[in-house]
């Protein structure tokens, strides 16, 4: 059993001087996580022991789950809680792309690994799709032979992730 502690903080991130109809995915600016377990990182909203820009990271997700169709919205707080995983999946297939080591069945092996469920790796051309379920989003990316991108989506009608 795996214990998680995240500690959201309010504040006003905007830059000074900006707009202020310019609202930031509501009013969490930072995320305070102190408990980070790789080999789970996906099984519980677990993250790394540092404070990490809430904002930054929701509107990067955000603008890269374009690539993933239509879909229903996450919350800001459902992509928060699945920061370590994203970045243990990042970590793992850059280290991957460094050993040229990366095939469908080692991703595959990977996502299930971190406590993904369902897991999907496809072929596709723009390089390997990849997706599993945490059970409340999925965690879906494209390993890239120069760049990985992976982000949290919600899943599709029936609780698939990627097809």
């Amino acid at each position: 059993m795996a214990l998680a502690v995240l500690l959201l903080v309010g504040a006003d991130v905007r830059p000074q001087g900006a707009d202020p109809s310019d609202k930031i995915n509501g009013v969490v600016g930072y995320a305070l996580i102190v408990a980070f377990d790789s080999a789970n990182a996906c099984d519980a909203p677990l993250a790394v022991t540092a404070t990490q820009p809430l904002y930054g990271f929701v509107n990067d997700n955000q603008a890269a789950a374009v690539a993933f169709g239509r879909r229903p919205g996450l919350g800001s707080l459902d992509v928060i809680q699945h920061f370590p995983c994203v970045q243990t999946i990042s970590v793992e297939l850059d280290a991957y792309r460094q050993l040229g080591i990366a095939t469908p069945e080692r991703i595959k092996a990977l996502l299930g690994g971190a406590g993904l469920r369902e897991v999907q790796v496809e072929a596709a051309s723009d390089g390997l799709r990849f997706a599993g379920s945490t059970g409340k989003a999925c965690i879906a990316g494209v390993y890239k032979p120069r760049k990985t991108v992976v982000v949290v989506i919600s899943p599709l009608p029936g609780r698939s992730c990627l097809s």
